[in-house]
């Protein structure tokens, strides 16, 4: 999975997923469109911070 193999070093993503899989999931792939140039990196930010639930404990991990 690409998702776990570049971004575990921040978020234990196998963990949860093996959490998860308890509860039988039915596991979908999502996707992220955005317009190119410095937009992303906004788009980006703003998708992790709805993740978070605000930019204060965004900041605080």
């Amino acid at each position: 999975m690409v998702q776990s193999r570049h971004s575990e070093h921040f978020y234990h993503f196998e963990g949860v997923r093996q959490y998860k899989e308890k509860f039988h999931p039915q596991w979908r792939p999502r996707y992220l469109a955005s317009p190119g140039g410095l937009a992303l990196p906004r788009v980006l930010m703003d998708v992790t911070t709805l993740i978070a639930g605000s930019q204060r404990k965004l900041l605080m991990r």
